[in-house]
């Protein structure tokens, strides 16, 4: 299974589309939890992930054998990655 960071995007979107076209699995990541509950009621297998909260990432990752990784900059960045902020 594929974890699709970035899920709710233009990139994830499109991306979605075509892992479902490919009948390929997928779960799909959101950074908002609401949009994560709508894609569950759509019937898609998603998570809400939050960088900074590990057990978001944890969870997310269960099950999981590959990960698309989309990950905007943002001033956190370097915390989020488990580095120093400067």
């Amino acid at each position: 299974m594929i974890l699709v960071t970035g899920a709710g995007g233009t990139v994830g979107t499109e991306l979605l589309k075509a892992l479902t076209r490919e009948r390929i699995p997928f779960k799909a990541a959101f950074h908002a939890p609401e949009k994560a509950e709508r894609a569950r009621r759509d019937g898609l297998q998603a998570v809400a992930i939050d960088f900074a909260r590990s057990e978001t990432v944890r969870e997310a990752l269960t099950g999981v054998s590959r990960l698309f990784l989309l990950f905007v900059g943002r001033p956190q960045l370097a915390a989020c990655e488990g580095g120093d902020a400067q």
